[in-house]
């Protein structure tokens, strides 16, 4: 073989052995990340991105994606929202409804020592002693037996009218009271009756006062009051046509006598027709004038209980 071309020969064998290099380009190094890393062309492209500051906007995919989110989260906060609403307003509705269906309050009249079955008013303004006498003695023989009722002196007719003070009461009836002892009264007191048994409950301002003078009222007291305490049969025939005057008021005795019924102190006057007048002060602070004794320990009594139930 001529040298020409045994060189010529051994150059190509050389080529051959030893090939180019390939030059690096982008796309040789995705083809290589695919093929090694099992990428995905988008990752390598937002990864390239990254490296130069720039971010990739997410595809369709990623879109419809985040809208998903968006929603649900949307509609999450509406649900919760709408929820809150309907609590608050159930329990708006449900307050209404308990007001308007509740029963009105009745605010008890403030001389209401005891709690009575029924009550009524009676206007004591403008009248003579004849005229009040006469009207309480027909309302408490009104009242059916063992019925407790408050009977509601006021100074005038209508909601607005004022409850009759003591003072006031028993000036109406021109009583022989000295002064001393009306002072010695609170402005309340309560009027009422057992049944036909009549009482009155008067609260104490002075305890030492009200004592000594009950008892020189004693000498009148069956005069001014006696006719609210007699038995209806009695009423025109021994005391005579009610709001007079009359010596069977007070006869055949004026005079008071002591005696105690279950540890209390009672000032007893008997009158004619097996009626009778009687006192007892309640614990110092309240006075209770009844026309017989199983009346006066009813009240008493309730009184008693009224203060263990405050």
């Amino acid at each position: 073989m001529p040298p020409q071309d045994q060189e010529k020969n051994n150059g190509e064998v050389g080529e051959e052995k030893t090939p180019l290099k390939q030059i690096r380009t982008y796309q040789g190094d995705v083809a290589r990340a695919l093929g090694n890393q099992k990428e995905s062309l988008f990752s390598i492209q937002q990864k390239e991105h990254l490296k130069q500051g720039r971010v990739i906007p997410p595809d369709d995919t990623d879109d419809k994606l985040y809208s998903r989110r968006k929603q649900f989260a949307l509609l999450l906060l509406g649900t919760l929202v709408l929820v809150t609403l309907s609590v608050i307003g159930g329990w708006f509705a449900y307050q209404e409804f308990i007001k308007k269906t509740a029963p009105p309050v009745v605010e008890a009249p403030a001389n209401r020592f005891i709690t009575p079955n029924t009550e009524i008013d009676f206007n004591i303004a403008s009248s003579s002693r004849a005229v009040i006498l006469q009207g309480l003695i027909q309302t408490k023989n009104n009242v059916n037996d063992r019925e407790l009722r408050h009977i509601i002196l006021k100074e005038g007719q209508g909601e607005n009218a004022s409850i009759a003070t003591t003072q006031e009461f028993l000036n109406s009836l021109n009583v022989k009271a000295s002064g001393s002892l009306l002072r010695s009264f609170n402005p309340l007191f309560m009027f009422g009756s057992l049944g036909d048994n009549a009482f009155i409950i008067i609260k104490l301002d002075s305890f030492e006062n009200a004592f000594a003078g009950m008892l020189s009222w004693e000498e009148n007291l069956a005069e001014d009051l006696g006719l609210l305490f007699i038995k209806p049969k009695s009423v025109g025939e021994s005391f005579g046509t009610v709001g007079t005057t009359t010596q069977a008021t007070t006869t055949p005795s004026k005079i008071f006598e002591d005696k105690t019924i279950r540890n209390k102190d009672i000032r007893i006057l008997n009158l004619p027709d097996e009626n009778m007048l009687l006192y007892s002060f309640f614990n110092n602070g309240a006075l209770i004038i009844a026309g017989d004794t199983d009346t006066l320990m009813f009240v008493i009594d309730r009184l008693n209980r009224e203060q263990l139930s405050r």
